[in-house]
């Protein structure tokens, strides 16, 4: 049976980090059944060894016929089974790579205003620019075209062509742009006005379009926004990512060694050769880019994760000169890893809190 340790994915989606284990053994205090599949034993050995909340594992995992029953049996709405034909979804949406034109949109009258190109994208290979307004889709007009509705005109399948009408300050043209693979980035700017900067932080991913992940995105917005006097953050919608990257971006808002936040996790203890639970404290790596600055920051209900972390952190040490703007966020606190199963699947399990 292939070591369930050895096989962890680095990348994960949410708030806690993955603790860096080798080698291993399977601490399975249930007698395996013969008549279970690779794939069940290898998911119920990283369900028991880092499943945080060791008390609602079922005594005897082998009452459960696949590997889903039994993930769904310990109730926890973030660990899951996925199986081979969804977990190739589940690892694209661990990076910024995407299929379609590769642009960032903002409504307008009367169509949608180009607010980014993505580099070596579908849009920027055909010629779209920042500040087109794409007017209309394969002849269609898109002007009475809600935010929720306009991916159905812009998406498809890769190789498919779209016809966009574009205005382009006084001209109107047409750009035809074929659907392909794309790497955004997880950071964007943009100029709001003479004196207020807009960066959006869309996800902490260490696999974005820039080495060094979102945290070297961040870095650099932050060099390309230092001369405005307001800047807005936009926090809505991330869902979280990688902790390690949210602990670089916090600290460019505090000072060295702050406490940003303490994590309960599982891990394996090589010298005990036992799956323990530890306390794991995150501190500020560094003096940061953006003391100093005033900031406005937007939350939704979709504001996740690690997101949370990022916001605790400036309520905490920057609520005199950061204002936070929006509804409340998610409240998740919970922290997943993801494993590759033998037979290509994922077994995702919340191991941190």
């Amino acid at each position: 049976m292939r070591s369930p340790w050895n096989s962890k994915r680095t990348a994960f989606i949410v708030f806690a980090a993955i603790a860096m284990l080798t080698g291993g053994c399977l601490l399975n205090p249930t007698k395996p059944s013969n008549d279970r599949t690779e794939e069940f034993k290898f998911c119920w050995a990283v369900l028991d060894a880092f499943f945080i909340f060791q008390q609602n594992l079922p005594s005897n995992p082998y009452i459960y016929d696949t590997p889903s029953e039994l993930y769904a049996a310990v109730e926890e709405p973030y660990t899951y089974y996925w199986p081979p034909k969804r977990a190739e979804y589940v690892l694209r949406l661990l990076t910024t790579s995407s299929a379609g034109i590769g642009v960032v949109i903002d409504s307008v009258a009367p169509g949608y205003l180009i607010r980014a190109v993505f580099d070596d994208s579908p849009a920027q290979r055909a010629g779209l620019e920042k500040r087109d307004t794409i007017v209309a889709v394969d002849s269609q007009s898109i002007a009475l075209v809600s935010v929720a509705d306009i991916d159905g005109y812009l998406l498809g399948d890769v190789g498919e062509q779209k016809k966009l009408t574009i205005r382009r300050e006084d001209t109107t043209i047409t750009i035809t742009v074929t659907l392909g693979y794309y790497t955004a980035p997880s950071v964007i700017t943009d100029t709001l006005d003479s004196l207020t900067a807009y960066i959006a932080l869309m996800v902490f991913s260490d696999s974005t379009a820039v080495p060094g992940g979102s945290a070297a995105e961040f870095s650099q917005a932050l060099d390309e926004t230092r001369w405005s006097e307001y800047t807005i953050l936009d926090l809505r919608g991330n869902p979280g990512g990688v902790l390690e990257q949210c602990i670089e971006i916090t600290s460019q808002f505090v000072n060295e060694g702050a406490d940003l936040v303490l994590s309960q996790e599982r891990y394996y203890a090589e010298k005990l050769d036992a799956f323990l639970t530890r306390s794991v404290p995150w501190e500020a790596l560094d003096r940061g880019k953006a003391i100093g600055r005033r900031f406005y920051v937007l939350v939704n209900e979709n504001t996740a994760s690690a997101s949370e972390v990022l916001v605790t952190a400036l309520k905490t040490y920057r609520k005199n000169d950061i204002t936070i703007v929006g509804t409340t966020t998610y409240g998740k606190a919970r922290g997943q890893g993801l494993w590759d199963t033998p037979e290509r699947g994922l077994a995702q399990v919340t191991y941190a809190l």
